[in-house]
């Protein structure tokens, strides 16, 4: 099946940041993005909310950072509900934006 919706997530120790790729929009929003609790009811939630959106989960692919311990229960998820996903290099991802001034995780995601 071909893949619709495209999600990147930010994870720290006590949250992750989600946001859905939308070309519609130009810019990112509240409807686009969310930020919920690193744990079971905070993925619990997440599910919930793609599915309020409309995401099926074979058509749904999911990219986050690989912070070890930090997004492991994030992977163990995914790989339970049977979503897509792929994880990327933090160093690699801060050095694809160039230079930039401070942290924002809306951007990071």
């Amino acid at each position: 099946m071909e893949k619709k919706w495209f999600v990147g997530i930010d994870v720290s120790k006590n949250t992750i940041d989600v946001v859905y790729y939308d070309k519609k929009k130009q810019k990112v929003d509240e409807e686009v993005h969310r930020h919920f609790s690193n744990g079971q009811e905070g993925f619990s939630l997440m599910r919930k909310w793609f599915k309020e959106h409309g995401m099926k989960k074979n058509e749904l692919v999911v990219g986050l950072e690989n912070t070890g311990i930090y997004s492991f229960d994030l992977c163990l998820y995914l790989e339970a509900a049977g979503i897509d996903y792929c994880r990327f290099n933090p160093l690699h991802l801060k050095r694809s934006f160039g230079l930039t001034r401070g942290k924002n995780d809306k951007v990071d995601t």
